[in-house]
């Protein structure tokens, strides 16, 4: 029944979204082409899985999740755009003991309706489905690494990874400096259909069922290159 009201949630936050931005798409953007670089700020809830990997010897993860931020994207209405993006906290990883560390990575495109005002400024509202992973994994070291609790190759690199679908919904704005380069700050909320029962370790199943809660607020900051 929680699945089902979410996904009718999902559907009437979809449709509302898309009337919205199809409403706005009237104005004209500086940039046809632009890459984004940036970082992100996220406070997921680890609660059910900090208890598992403590009951099996780790130490806990920290709340935050920091992502580093890319994407590009092309407009193809006078103030409509689509785009390609990629989140991922490879470079600030969440760490525990024994070189374990989560990261989290969601790929996905995105559609944005905009409009300027006051002339170096822009407004923006967005929606994207995407493909998120989980990766917890053990970095490959000298001697074999100690991962009895959980049964993993100690060959390389010990480790499990978790895929789902997920869902994000933004707005923000950008502050365009030059006639190639703009500021860009956003805030949105994160819809993941994550399940504590799809854990994989090398494309196997494994007895490990936990529950990371990334239905959460979400605010991004970064550069644009543009042209």
């Amino acid at each position: 029944m929680k699945t089902k009201a979410k996904l009718q949630n999902f559907k009437s936050l979809f449709i509302s979204s898309v009337l919205f931005i199809l409403l706005l798409s009237t104005a004209q953007s500086q940039f046809k082409y632009s890459v984004n670089f940036g970082v992100g700020f996220v406070l997921p809830d680890f609660t059910e899985f900090n208890t598992a990997i403590s009951d099996s010897g780790l130490s806990k993860l920290g709340a935050t999740w920091l992502p580093t931020t890319f994407d590009f994207s092309y407009k193809v209405y006078p103030s409509f755009r689509v785009g390609f993006f990629r989140h991922s906290n490879s470079l600030i990883k969440n760490k525990s003991s024994q070189d374990f560390s989560l990261v989290i990575k969601f790929t996905g495109i995105y559609a944005q309706s905009f409009f300027t005002f006051l002339n170096k400024f822009e407004a923006f509202f967005g929606l994207a489905p995407m493909i998120g992973k989980t990766d917890f994994s053990q970095s490959p070291t000298k001697v074999p690494a100690t991962t009895t609790p959980f049964q993993f190759t100690t060959d390389s690199e010990a480790g499990m990874y978790n895929r789902f679908l997920a869902f994000y919904a933004m707005g923000g704005v950008r502050y365009y400096l030059l006639s190639f380069l703009a500021l860009e700050g956003s805030v949105g909320y994160l819809n993941a259909f994550f399940s504590g029962d799809n854990w994989k370790s090398e494309g196997n199943e494994i007895n490990f069922k936990s529950k990371i809660d990334l239905d959460k607020p979400v605010a991004n900051f970064g550069i644009v290159l543009g042209w």
